[in-house]
């Protein structure tokens, strides 16, 4: 049988503290924050796994939602849609996905929806962000912090509660990348969305006492991060961006040098990245380990992920990578090879990296790490690439990078 939410419940079972103890266990504030992350039955074998052995290991209070109940690998994990009408779960096209769940089980989905699980679960994925947090609210109602994430976000755990040691919980905040959707102001959610407590608590009264409207509204939108800015709004909470420090992009697309009204990416902290694959997920969140061992007091900034996450990974690999796509943005040139394309790239003296394929050659004076694509040849003029992390400059503290600073 699923299994059913259990309101007595109030974190996630611990598996074997590691030994020794891991640097992200015990810091200052996890206590008070509680992360709630939404997954789907299309995609909780692929994607959900890879937390159960890293980033979950570090948050003392995580409650897992789904679109179907069940225990996986000993963890609870609840239907996010238990609490909405019966009447539209049984017959709302929205809910198709949901009924043939609760009638055949996971095994029931055909490989095509496990494969596009995006498109397999958009239709009932909106319905997800009100009870979810009510449901949230209702097992941890003394926490200061909730923290949405998807399975495809990585957060850094001691940057989050690092940025959340700066606000008061008692004031209803609302924090995120921003994005705007018709009329309404919303936080991206593959940026990670944080509520305050008393921003859960004004949203869970006015959803108990109107759920049947929310459910109408709900209804008529594409978006569930949408439906939940507007439900903050009607309570008087509106989005406080804070990109840079929320990032939805992918931590391949990041463009290093970017400024967006008067903030440097470069020298901003970093909190989340968006559209995480598995294995960075891994990755980054080893990295972080160290980072916090080696340097318990030092903000992680944009500069750091670049300087030392990305450009170790591409010295390792000699600046050359195959079957990858370092996204090299200028407009293609044609050229017979990868070195004559190289030839291009050395001409100009701001050039640091470019890309070859189907006989196009592309350059770019910003690097990226780029992913994964068949057919592409990347490379990386290292020494240009390091010169232009030190020609960046190097921040030790915040102050004096950002002039409309969501950090201070």
């Amino acid at each position: 049988m699923p299994a059913q939410c259990d309101h007595s419940a109030r974190s996630l079972p611990r598996r074997k503290t590691p030994q020794p103890p891991l640097p992200c266990s015990q810091l200052p504030g996890a206590n008070d924050t509680v992360v709630v992350l939404k997954t789907s039955a299309a995609e909780i074998e692929a994607r959900l796994p890879i937390h159960l052995s890293t980033t979950l290991l570090c948050y003392p209070h995580a409650i897992i939602f789904s679109d179907y109940a069940e225990n996986f690998e000993g963890y609870p994990v609840y239907d996010a849609l238990a609490s909405v009408d019966r009447r539209i779960k049984d017959h709302h096209p929205d809910f198709e996905l949901w009924r043939r769940l609760q009638r055949d089980g996971p095994d029931g989905l055909e490989d095509e929806e496990l494969w596009d699980a995006e498109t397999t679960t958009r239709g009932v994925d909106k319905w997800k962000y009100l009870p979810m947090l009510a449901e949230a609210f209702a097992k941890f109602p003394g926490k200061k912090w909730f923290v949405l994430l998807e399975t495809g976000t990585f957060v850094l755990w001691g940057e989050v509660l690092r940025f959340l040691g700066r606000w008061d919980s008692e004031r209803m905040w609302y924090f995120g990348d921003e994005g705007v959707e018709g009329e309404v102001v919303f936080a991206r959610k593959g940026a990670g969305v944080v509520l305050s407590w008393a921003a859960v608590r004004a949203l869970v009264e006015l959803y108990a006492e109107t759920r049947a409207a929310w459910e109408a509204y709900t209804e008529m939108q594409t978006a569930g991060d949408v439906v939940l800015a507007q439900a903050l709004s009607e309570v008087g909470v509106e989005v406080t961006p804070a990109w840079p420090v929320f990032q939805s992009q992918r931590l391949a697309d990041v463009q290093y040098d970017q400024v967006s009204e008067g903030r440097r990416l470069w020298c901003s902290p970093t909190v989340s990245y968006g559209g995480v694959e598995k294995g960075n997920v891994e990755e980054l969140w080893k990295f972080e380990q160290g980072w916090m061992k080696e340097n318990p007091d030092q903000p992680l900034l944009h500069q750091h992920i670049f300087t030392s996450f990305i450009l170790p990974r591409l010295v390792m690999r000699s600046g050359r990578v195959d079957d990858w796509d370092n996204l090299s943005n200028d407009s293609p040139t044609p050229a017979a090879n990868i070195d004559e394309c190289r030839g291009m790239c050395v001409e100009d003296e701001k050039c640091v990296q470019y890309s070859f394929t189907n006989g196009r050659c592309r350059l770019s004076r910003t690097p990226r790490m780029g992913e994964f694509k068949r057919g592409v040849e990347s490379r990386w003029l290292l020494a240009r690439v390091k010169r232009w992390g030190e020609e960046m400059g190097d921040y030790s503290e915040v102050q004096g990078c950002l002039t409309d600073d969501v950090y201070s």
